[in-house]
């Protein structure tokens, strides 16, 4: 049991030591890589878009150059086309109204979810743009735990290593305790946000979810020791 033990003490010492490792990109100014490349796929998802838009139209008017207005008012070419002078502004004004009413549709969808999701804020947290106490102190907490997770992660698994030394089995509560406040450390529940936690981060969420499994196990075979004595 005393190797089992020592081993854990290595293992806290060891996750202390992730703190090394890097966790968090520094913001900056700049779109960083990952926002670049949801812009692309954004630019090409509006693309795709206007083509089925193009397909609807040139189903709908038979009789119109769809493409030579497209590239006329895309690449600003002269084409000779009369037909593309006679139906230019009715196909413009197809065009402006099958989009105006996807963005207003998407506009209607997320107010309505707003709505739903302000009306308990304002009413207990946030009236008349005033904190309540409640929601002053949910909101101080959610601010701490954003960005001071990993601050507070840290200390507890000092405590926890003092803890281990003393042999007090509080440290498997504050190791877990830790390890949620770790996790939600610029935790942000809308995926459509770049992830700021790189690879150390996940070595040390790693390796403190393997030490408290070890623990645990450790922690049964004892009181299954006990029970047998």
């Amino acid at each position: 049991m005393k190797i089992k033990m020592k081993i854990s003490k290595y293992l806290q010492i060891g996750l202390l030591l992730t703190f090394f490792l890097p966790f968090f990109r520094q913001c900056s100014m700049g779109p960083s890589p990952e926002e670049v490349e949801q812009k692309r796929i954004a630019d090409s998802t509006r693309v795709v878009d206007s083509l089925k838009i193009m397909d609807s139209l040139k189903i709908a008017n038979p009789g119109c150059n769809i493409d030579s207005i497209y590239i006329k008012e895309i690449l600003k070419i002269d084409i000779s086309d009369t037909s593309v002078a006679i139906h230019n502004d009715k196909v413009d004004s197809l065009i402006k109204d099958s989009i105006d009413k996807n963005e207003a549709f998407v506009e209607k969808s997320a107010s309505d979810d707003s709505k739903k999701e302000s009306k308990f804020a304002e009413l207990f947290l946030t009236p008349g743009n005033n904190y309540t106490g409640l929601g002053y102190i949910l909101s101080s907490v959610y601010g701490l735990i954003y960005y001071g997770g990993a601050t507070l992660a840290f200390f507890l698994w000092i405590i926890g290593l003092i803890l281990k030394y003393k042999k007090q089995k509080l440290v498997h509560f504050i190791n877990i305790i830790a390890l949620i406040l770790f996790y939600f450390t610029y935790f942000d529940i809308s995926k459509y946000k770049t992830d700021n936690k790189l690879w150390g981060y996940w070595v040390c969420f790693s390796w403190c979810l393997v030490m408290i499994i070890v623990d645990i196990l450790i922690l049964i075979k004892e009181k299954k020791k006990k029970s047998v004595d």
